[in-house]
């Protein structure tokens, strides 16, 4: 995740805004990824009413302004292919979205905003509307979400192991684990898998320098992608990492 607020707040416009999102995107660029959509949880009763939605006011707004914040960055065309997943907490079930794109530009002209007065699934409108012959506020935000197909996918930097805390520091264990493999002559295999590990990366990159948090992405990207030979760990990285891990 790139960006974790309390969900009673809202994104505000700009990845760069927010240190620690840019600070993932710009990791995540090393890698050769880019942010193609959001998630976020939730575990309460909103799914027990008839005809009600995973997606509340707020995660329009959320969904909207990071889709808004992703287009900045790459291009209308490229940045607009933004998808918003709703996840039930307690069975783990996720549906996909993608908001329209009348509903996204209805947020980027401050037509829609939240507040608590409208909650659940009603965004509020700055102006009024008629629906049903009668004038109205309270927009639902059915009719700003456009259902999605999810397919299955296993990214590379995804590890099946928690490799950090929940501050993302690093953990005992793998930090033993990546020591020894970087002192190992022949543990630059082991080391580097170890580290295609996005929220590994993300804790390495807060002890890190920059130049060598570079050259790392830079080795990691190709024996991620089966680009193996002749990837290696130079000499003063490797140095510069052991000590990073004993610090």
């Amino acid at each position: 995740a790139i960006w974790d607020i309390s969900r009673k707040e809202t994104f505000k416009d700009d990845f760069e805004k927010d240190p620690k999102i840019s600070r993932a995107v710009h990791l995540a660029s090393l890698l050769g990824l880019r942010p193609v959509g959001w998630i976020f949880s939730f575990s309460d009763d909103r799914q027990s009413i008839e005809d009600s939605l995973p997606v509340s006011a707020i995660d329009v707004l959320n969904g909207a302004r990071l889709q808004i914040a992703n287009m900045k960055m790459l291009s209308r065309d490229e940045g607009k292919k933004f998808v918003t997943l709703a996840l039930e907490g307690k069975t783990g079930s996720t549906e996909a979205f993608q908001l329209s794109d009348v509903s996204v530009q209805m947020v980027a002209e401050g037509v829609l905003s939240a507040t608590s007065a409208t909650g659940g699934r009603f965004v509020k409108t700055s102006i009024p509307f008629v629906t049903d012959g009668q004038e109205s506020h309270n927009f639902d935000s059915v009719l700003c979400l456009v259902n999605t197909a999810m397919v299955p996918h296993e990214g590379l930097f995804t590890s099946q192991k928690k490799t950090t805390t929940k501050k993302l520091g690093i953990n005992k264990k793998t930090k033993k684990l990546l020591r020894e493999a970087l002192q190992s002559e022949d543990g630059t295999c082991d080391a580097l898998k170890i580290l295609c590990d996005f929220n590994l990366l993300m804790g390495i990159d807060k002890i890190l320098a920059e130049n060598d948090m570079e050259n790392l992405c830079s080795a990691v990207s190709k024996w991620s992608r089966g680009n193996r030979r002749g990837v290696s760990l130079d000499e003063n990285l490797r140095l510069m990492l052991l000590s990073a891990l004993d610090g």
